[in-house]
């Protein structure tokens, strides 16, 4: 027959079917594992270099064992899509899915919208500044499916651009273009805070 698994551990629903089985075995074995989790879908907007909708699949096993986020790749679609490797659902992720934070944004007001039930709203506001400077640990929180992430565009001189382009929540590499006497014109990839030369 059915059995309701929503709302229950693996554990859990574990020992309600070794329960039900017990009608009709001596001694039933039951083993429950995820094998694949739900996407967590959020969006990112405001100041970051690709905003839109990002999937973040993969998100943990049922054993709880924690994923490498480094040298990850986005699909070319408009909704970023992980299928190939296993994202944690972060803020921190997500930002960087999006292609990481622009130089002018305010990583001291970002604001995470997450319904709740009832159809209200719940904002959470976290100062990423504070994590890069004062080695604080990390401000990351996990995100749920539906969450939006607005990242503020910064007005004064508050925040040193130069630590945040040399931060995680930067792009790996920037695109400059050179033109003039140079043997080979054109735009080159280079990693944030580069020189000149």
């Amino acid at each position: 027959g059915q059995v309701r698994a929503e709302g229950l551990t693996a554990n859990q629903l574990s020992a309600t079917l070794t329960q039900q089985l017990r009608a009709y075995l001596v001694d039933p074995v039951v083993n429950i594992g995820v094998v694949v989790q739900r996407p967590v879908v959020v969006t990112v907007s405001g100041e970051v270099h690709r905003p839109g909708p990002i999937q973040l699949t993969g998100l943990s096993n049922s054993d709880g064992a924690a994923f490498d986020i480094n040298d990850f790749e986005a699909s070319s679609t408009s909704s970023q899509v992980l299928s190939s490797q296993s994202v944690l659902p972060t803020l921190s992720s997500a930002v960087l899915l999006a292609g990481g934070v622009t130089t002018d944004a305010d990583i001291r007001r970002v604001m995470v919208r997450r319904p709740v039930a009832g159809g209200r709203e719940e904002i959470l506001t976290l100062n990423l500044w504070e994590t890069i400077t004062a080695n604080a640990g990390t401000a990351d929180i996990e995100l749920r499916d539906g969450d939006s992430i607005f990242i503020p565009e910064l007005t004064g001189d508050a925040i040193d651009r130069r630590l945040v382009a040399a931060s995680s929540l930067a792009p790996s590499t920037v695109r400059v273009k050179v033109v003039g006497e140079v043997v080979r014109p054109g735009e080159v990839a280079v990693p944030p805070n580069s020189s000149i030369s």
